[in-house]
């Protein structure tokens, strides 16, 4: 057998450095990942034009000697200089010759209590990208001299064989105890700067950092957090400083933000979620509520009113907006998630069990990771709803941060577009280039055109974070490209949990303070009257308007003949009585003052009808949700009847005669045919039956109320206790499945109203209190606090007008108590469509009725009574 020998070719070096170092600032920031991996408290980063910057220039960390500027001077020649300085731990000569002299691998100081940044040993590449030259020049404690080491890259590259290729060398007297600096020669300055083409005699500090390179060592470090390692990164051109890093100053002026975090409680896995509102939340809501909006002048409030309902409405935001997340939830709403890819599978039952399995084994190595953690600052940055932040932040934080005088909406757009996005941190130090500008690795974007944009988190308008805990690296690693993470079990369940908080539960969160806003408004009286009642009061005010005009044009026409027959022509003048005059001043007056009142009154019909006029896209909007409602419920009823006829065919009820033929055939003659087939069948066909006798139960509850067609304002008596016990009748397979018993106190009341409203509104109440007993007991498997004894639904008459629904369920979630009655939320995780309770509410208001969520609390600290309540017109 012969061999043959592979051989590596210096271009490798090219390639490599091309593929992996994807730009100028991603090689920039490999080297100081090198510095703060090597322990260095600064790092300074100069740019020079030319040998004759460098002679002059005080801003080393470390002085520059003769020998070193004499080497510099012979290889320099007149080309730009990049240095990267660093007072670090510096390289020994094992490590220089073993580690950075030879490509690819990694022998760095290895530190494990601190985080290491860079570890794929490609930081020689990023500064063979940088320029043609290299000279290396570095000091440990470990020798007595510092080593200096020069690489012309072009001749490396072009060499016959890499490992034979010789690298001048020199040992030189230490200049300070350790520290290291790489002189990159021939650099091209305008892929990192930003020098306007003529300088003045004091403009160098106009020199700025390209937004690559600005970006990028601005969130190497994390900003936000303060426990990470205080290392001063500074960047100068010729000696002048550059102005660089992120300017955490402007995050004052974030409308909302979203933070969450993920720990290890006792060994459970718990997510945590908060959304911290401004006062000018309530005021950017409340001009998108004004229609149009060219009128919220009129109904704008002063700041100080603002911020005194933010104040006193604050406990309604924290209850809604704060909540915790258990482990069994987190697993759910993955599961529910993932389920939606599996329509197709018939057996829901099996595809249920297998997720649930699969998602808690994946989530159980978030472990690993924990804590987790993350914030999402939120900004308006258009000139209308912008301008009202800027004026806010100013207002309350003059004192407390006298700096957001200076900034306008402008430097607000500028932060934006150079900083917007989700970085991702290992203990505080950036996960390769996740979360830039053209990075959607958390998908908002993709979520935001999926649909209901209005609630969906922008990227362009968001800065924010992820932060893990995983300081060697161990399960979380970029790729060499640093694009992305290595996809293992971990990173991949850590990545679609980050996606469903920010996706799904920061969604939620979004909708409900713009639904908890909404209600405060109303119910402080600041929005806009009803436009059917303000037509009316209109029409009302225009015809006295118009009687009242037409009684002036008499009294004008009166005045006129009285002038006429009254006034004397005496050549050029006119003399009249004192009485007349007085008669037409008294008249002009009227007309004057009837002038101002009919504009007056024409400006509110105007304001009326173009509120009208905003309002009809509304109208169309709601419309054509009512048709998509319509359109179901048609589809639904057509099953249901379609179901309905199936029980109702004679044929149906022969199955169980043909069985028992069939049973007492095989019994004789094949019982193994009848236990493995027929038997089978058999229960399953009496399954399906069961089903669709549960249809038929329901299109008859249907029949009754909303099916059959009955005029809007068809009213019946409602004995509401008779009402209660129908329920309690078409409910029983539920209530006996759960235990529970319903319970009529005092239920002697009879109400007139629209026929089956009643009906509905209980049987959604009652469904919901199966649904949070059902909860209850499940909890109360794990934990002896949710533990009673009785599970009761209990319907009680306080007066004439009013009952009482309330249940031993876990009662209305703190986050839902404000919300519970606005479209499209539910308290049910994954379970509910959030239509429920609004519909019965919509209901009730159609005559003057309501319900409500009362204020007393059960055991476990939630609201859990609901009071209807009628008007007295419809009691009998």
């Amino acid at each position: 057998m012969n061999k043959v020998k592979m051989k590596v070719n210096p271009r490798i070096i090219e390639h490599l450095g091309s593929d992996l170092i994807t730009s100028a600032a991603v090689a920039v920031v490999e080297l100081i990942k090198n510095s703060i991996d090597a322990h260095s408290k600064r790092v300074n980063i100069q740019f020079f034009d030319g040998i004759g910057q460098i002679e002059k220039n005080d801003k080393m960390l470390v002085p520059l000697d003769d020998d070193m500027f004499f080497l510099l001077k012979e290889k320099v020649a007149g080309s730009n200089i990049l240095l990267i300085e660093d007072i670090g731990i510096g390289m020994n000569a094992v490590q220089l010759q073993e580690g950075y002299l030879n490509i690819g691998t990694d022998i760095k100081y290895k530190d494990y209590e601190n985080t290491n940044l860079g570890e794929k040993g490609i930081g020689r590449l990023a500064a063979q990208c940088l320029g043609k030259k290299l000279i290396l020049e570095t000091a440990s404690s470990d020798d007595k001299q510092r080593k200096v080491i020069f690489i012309d890259w072009n001749a490396l590259i072009n060499s016959d064989k890499i490992d034979e290729f010789e690298i001048p060398y020199y040992e030189l007297s230490k200049m300070a105890e350790a520290y290291t600096r790489i002189w990159i020669i021939d650099v091209k300055k305008d892929e990192l700067i930003n020098e306007p083409l003529q300088l003045g005699l004091f403009d160098d500090n106009k020199v700025t950092l390209s937004d690559d390179l600005r970006v990028a060592t601005s969130f190497l470090i994390s900003p936000y957090d303060k426990a990470v390692r205080n290392i001063e990164i500074a960047f100068y051109n010729n000696g002048v400083q550059i102005c660089s890093g992120f300017d955490s100053e402007l995050l004052n002026f974030a409308e909302s933000v979203n933070v969450f975090e993920i720990n290890n409680i006792n060994g459970t896995i718990e997510l945590n979620m908060s959304l911290n509102l401004t006062p000018q939340f309530i005021e950017k809501t409340h001009r998108s509520c004004i229609k149009p909006v060219s009128y919220f002048p009129k109904y704008r409030r002063k700041k100080e009113e603002y911020i005194q309902l933010f104040d006193r409405y604050k406990e309604r935001y924290e209850s809604s907006l704060n909540i915790t997340i258990s482990y069994e939830e987190l697993v759910n709403k993955i599961k529910e998630k993932r389920k939606k890819e599996y329509s197709d599978i018939k057996n829901q039952e099996a595809l249920e069990e297998f997720l649930i399995k699969q998602v808690e084994k994946e989530i159980d190595e978030l472990v690993a990771i924990l804590p987790i953690e993350g914030r999402a600052y939120n900004f308006k940055q258009d000139n209308a709803v912008g301008k009202i932040y800027v004026d806010y932040v100013k207002y309350l934080k003059r004192e407390t941060h006298p700096n957001v005088e200076k900034y306008s909406l402008d430097d607000i757009q500028k932060f934006l577009s150079l900083y917007n996005g989700i970085k991702l941190y290992r203990n505080g130090y950036r996960i390769g280039a996740l979360g830039n500008r053209d990075d959607d690795w958390i998908e908002m974007q993709q979520y935001r055109t999926s649909g209901q944009q209005f609630y969906r988190m922008n990227q362009s308008n968001t800065v924010g974070y992820v932060s893990i805990n995983d300081p060697m690296q161990t399960n979380i690693r970029e790729i060499s490209s640093r694009l992305d993470v290595v996809q293992n079990d971990v990173a991949k369940i850590f990545k679609e949990v980050i996606i469903t908080i920010f996706n799904y539960y920061f969604y939620d969160f979004n909708r409900a303070a713009d639904d908890i806003t909404k209600s405060i408004l109303r119910d402080e009286g600041l929005l806009q009257d009803d436009a059917k009642k303000e037509v009316k009061r209109r029409k009302d005010e225009n015809n006295k308007l118009l009687k009242e005009n037409q009684r002036l044009l008499k009294e004008i026409k009166r005045t006129k003949e009285i002038l006429l027959t009254k006034a004397v022509v005496i050549g050029d003048d006119v003399n009249i009585s004192q009485k007349v005059y007085e008669k037409a001043i008294e008249t002009l007056d009227s007309v004057d003052t009837q002038i101002k009142i009919t504009q007056d009154e024409l400006g509110k019909t105007k304001e009326v009808l173009d509120t009208a006029e905003a309002g009809l896209k509304e109208i169309q909007i709601e419309a054509f949700n009512n048709y998509k409602l319509m359109a179901n419920g048609l589809i639904t009823e057509t099953m249901t009847h379609e179901l309905h006829s199936i029980v109702n065919d004679p044929n149906m009820y022969n199955i169980e005669s043909d069985f028992e033929v069939l049973k007492e055939f095989l019994y004789d003659t094949n019982i193994k045919l009848y236990n493995d087939n027929l038997l089978p069948i058999k229960d399953q066909s009496d399954l399906l039956l069961r089903k669709v006798e549960d249809v038929a139960d329901l299109y008859n509850f249907l029949e009754k109320t909303f099916i059959k067609k009955n005029n809007y304002d068809e009213y019946a008596c409602e004995n509401v206790g008779a009402v209660v016990g129908e329920i309690e009748r078409k409910l029983k397979r539920e209530l006996s499945k759960n235990k529970i018993t319903i319970i009529q106190k005092n239920l002697k009341t009879l109400w007139y109203m629209p026929k089956g409203v009643l009906l509905h509104v209980l049987y959604n109440l009652f469904t919901n209190s199966i649904y949070w007993i059902d909860i209850r007991e499940k909890r109360a498997l794990k934990e002896k606090k949710y533990c009673i004894t009785n599970n009761e639904i209990v319907v009680e008459q306080k007066t004439e007008s009013n009952i009482w629904v309330y249940d031993s369920g876990l009662g209305v979630l703190k986050k839902m108590e404000y919300i519970l009655f606005d479209a499209l939320q539910s308290g049910k995780e994954n379970d509910g469509r959030g239509m429920g309770l609004y519909i019965v509410k919509k209901l009730l208001k159609s005559f003057n009725a309501d319900i409500e969520l009362l204020e007393e609390t059960n055991e476990w600290g939630n609201r859990y009574i609901f009071s209807i309540t009628v008007p007295k017109d419809c009691i009998r």
